[in-house]
């Protein structure tokens, strides 16, 4: 071995796919390595010995270093203690998520729920120290957090924690915009419903009320302000989300019949043939024992049918 001072010290994460492996496996993933020491070329996958938690790694260019191996988890305290709070949080949600191949949301380790929730805090403490002003570091800021959410797998609580953060730095907006991506993606469909009536608000404010009616129907029933909503359906002729509240709260089918009918008899020109085509459609539908539009389902098994 070359002297002391020639030897460089690595902490390397243990991949994935080490956990639970023995040392003796490591040469076999060296790819995983060579990437966090900067190689391109070959390296001997025999010249190495196991040294305590680490091992010695010979190379082609002749160097040798000292890695020592270490789980995300510990990678992810490492990191936190640096004050690498964005690295570290990366790295947390590659150990969420190779802990979600092997276990359940239910059965994450407390320890580790409770050590990336600590680095997001310190991580968006540090964003809102150098970006507040700045929206669009605030979006992908929110969009981040509501990653972790995600993965965690305790979204009303968070959503709601997260929420009054961004609230309190006078960011709402860019964080309503990452909660309403998620949930047109379908990654976050139960809301708390107060961050739903923000959201909704949001949106009418912008003067967008497609947007409304694209979330709406992404998001469980038991989420939504029905007062709130049936009143911007009416100012704003959401005629979907209006069939959509009626069918999956009220489960009533003969009410938006009832509307359609009235508002196309009121109607004129392009407007009255939308109305007539959207009321065909959901007669069809109904008649076919489906919910509106079709592809949300069947009205056969279920309270729908009456």
């Amino acid at each position: 071995l070359p002297d002391q001072d020639q030897t460089k010290t690595l902490q390397v994460p243990l991949h994935p796919t080490l956990i639970g492996t023995t040392l003796s496996a490591i040469p076999a993933y060296h790819q995983c390595f060579l990437n966090e020491l900067g190689y391109s070329g070959k390296w001997y996958g025999g010249c190495f010995a196991i040294w305590d938690n680490g091992f010695f790694l010979c190379t082609e260019q002749g160097d040798v270093h000292l890695l020592k191996a270490f789980t995300l988890e510990e990678h992810v305290a490492i990191l936190g203690r640096q004050g690498k709070w964005a690295d570290a949080l990366y790295q947390g949600s590659r150990a969420l998520k190779a802990q979600q191949k092997r276990t359940s949301v239910a059965q994450y380790s407390q320890a580790l729920i409770h050590l990336i929730l600590y680095v997001m805090n310190r991580f968006i403490d540090e964003q809102f120290e150098s970006h507040s002003s700045n929206d669009s570091a605030m979006l992908q800021l929110g969009q981040v957090c509501l990653q972790i959410v995600v993965l965690l797998g305790h979204e009303d609580d968070l959503i709601s924690v997260l929420f009054d953060r961004f609230r309190i730095e006078g960011s709402v907006s860019p964080f309503l915009s990452a909660l309403e991506h998620f949930v047109l993606n379908d990654r976050l469909r139960e809301l708390p419903p107060e961050i739903v009536q923000h959201l909704v608000e949001e949106l009418s404010m912008k003067d967008q009320p497609w947007r409304i009616e694209e979330c709406v129907m992404h998001l469980e029933i038991t989420a939504l302000d029905l007062n709130q909503l049936f009143g911007l359906c009416k100012k704003h002729k959401l005629y979907n989300t209006m069939i959509y509240l009626y069918q999956e709260a009220l489960h009533d089918n003969l009410t938006p019949l009832v509307t359609l009918l009235h508002e196309s008899s009121r109607a004129f020109g392009d407007t009255k043939a939308t109305l007539q085509s959207k009321l065909y459609s959901y007669l069809a539908c109904c008649l076919h024992s489906y919910l509106y539009p079709a592809w949300r389902g069947s009205l056969s098994n279920g309270p729908w049918a009456k």
